[in-house]
């Protein structure tokens, strides 16, 4: 699929609004495109926030594990060893911390007491 530009997409969409179609456009189509443009770019948002905090957490836990490695090897403390001997511990454990975080995310985002809007009809 190819990539167009912000200036491409731009003119590409006043041309499809300037020609009229034949049934006419929906009363509310100018609130759905927006609407569509803002659950895009709020993906990419979280997109890019999760994966930046997902890059820093990986760098973090290969900065430490080398820490221990130079330690270990400095002073002769055998945590290598250790961690070697419990790895799948540390295997298990921190998916299953991204995952409580995940589930405690949705259950919190997820709102069962919604507010009743008037204005719309669904």
């Amino acid at each position: 699929m190819k990539r167009h530009s912000e200036e491409e997409v731009q003119k590409l969409l006043f041309t499809a609004l300037s020609t009229p179609s034949e049934e006419g456009l929906s009363m509310d189509f100018s609130t759905k495109l927006r609407n569509k443009l803002q659950e895009k770019l709020q993906y990419k948002n979280r997109l890019r926030f999760y994966g930046g905090w997902a890059l820093i957490f990986v760098v973090a836990i290969t900065i430490l594990f080398f820490g221990l490695l130079l330690l270990d090897s400095a002073y002769d403390t055998h945590i290598t060893n250790s961690i070697g001997e419990h790895k799948w511990l540390f295997i298990i454990t921190f998916p299953l911390l991204f995952l409580i975080q995940y589930l405690d995310h949705i259950t919190i985002k997820k709102n069962r007491f919604k507010e009743i809007n008037p204005g719309k009809n669904k």
